[in-house]
């Protein structure tokens, strides 16, 4: 083997070596964020239950199929007000801008307010692997009066509105709820 050959073994060796060690920390990075949410999601339930607040139910929002494969029991809440707990994303940073939203705190960069379109799930994107949700995994929520609702996006959030059922072939969203306000976050 000529010198410029082990070099080049060495090179991509090593490349695979880093992406190996880049690939195992963000798994472990990814594991530790999910359990953590996981838990907060799962105790602001247990904390509406224990109140007597109903909320969506995310079996049903996740048995959705393709474009038009919605449940019964989900095409008998169309139209209805229905309340819905989840990580906010919000839905473009550059509506943040067109809607006046902003940053409230650049310290902490997952807190918002004046929000007009978000998306909401049952884990925030941070906690998969890829960054990305699949679309039976979101709720689109437009919010009827985005001012002076703040928005933290590692607890989970409460949002009342009208179930939606007409799909977003653009942003891939299957669900939505429109006229939505801002409920008072369940307590941590």
């Amino acid at each position: 083997m000529t010198r410029r050959q082990r070099t080049i073994n060495f090179a991509i060796i090593a490349l695979g070596i880093v992406m190996a060690f880049v690939a195992t920390n963000r798994y472990f990075e990814v594991a530790g964020a999910r359990s953590l949410f996981e838990e907060r999601f799962e105790g602001a339930m247990n904390h509406l239950e224990s109140e007597g607040t109903e909320v969506l139910d995310w079996d049903l929002v996740r048995s959705v199929q393709g474009r038009g494969g919605y449940p019964e029991a989900l095409q008998a809440l169309e139209g209805e007000e229905v309340t819905v707990i989840g990580f906010v994303t919000p839905y473009d940073t550059g509506l943040l801008r067109i809607y006046g939203g902003r940053h409230s705190n650049y310290d902490n960069p997952l807190t918002y307010d004046h929000v007009a379109v978000l998306d909401l799930s049952p884990l925030p994107k941070r906690a998969s692997f890829f960054g990305s949700l699949s679309t039976n995994e979101r709720v689109r929520v437009r919010i009827s009066n985005p001012h002076g609702t703040k928005v933290h996006a590692e607890y989970p959030q409460l949002y009342s509105g009208i179930l939606v059922l007409e799909p977003d072939a653009e942003h891939g969203v299957l669900v939505q709820l429109t006229d939505a306000e801002h409920l008072t976050a369940p307590e941590r």
